[in-house]
């Protein structure tokens, strides 16, 4: 059995450019590190495999700002918005390095 845990952009999130740039999306997630790609088999010797070791995190805010759920928020707390931003993204890197470490 498998269990695919998987970003998949909906209506809701606002894409910039319609939901026909939906792979483009899902690429650029695992780019930036807002997704990270891996596998788990636990019968092999080292059952985490990651499948993208170098996420550019410095393209992080740049994804976010294509969607409406987040680029919104500049709009409503401009005040809080930079520090919900950076706070995604250090949990994103904190996540990306937990998973490589398990990795090793």
């Amino acid at each position: 059995p498998s269990l695919i845990i998987a970003y998949c952009p909906g209506e809701l999130h606002g894409i910039k450019g319609g939901l026909s740039k939906q792979q483009l999306v899902q690429k650029q997630a695992v780019e930036c590190g807002y997704v990270t790609l891996y596998r788990y088999d636990p019968r092999n010797e080292s059952p985490l495999t990651i499948d993208f070791t170098s996420p550019d995190f410095d393209k992080f805010q740049d994804f976010l700002m294509d969607e409406a759920r987040y680029n919104n928020l500049v709009k409503i707390n401009p005040e809080k918005a930079e520090e919900l931003y950076n706070k995604a993204r250090n949990d994103a890197q904190r996540r990306f390095n937990n998973l490589l470490a398990r990795a090793k």
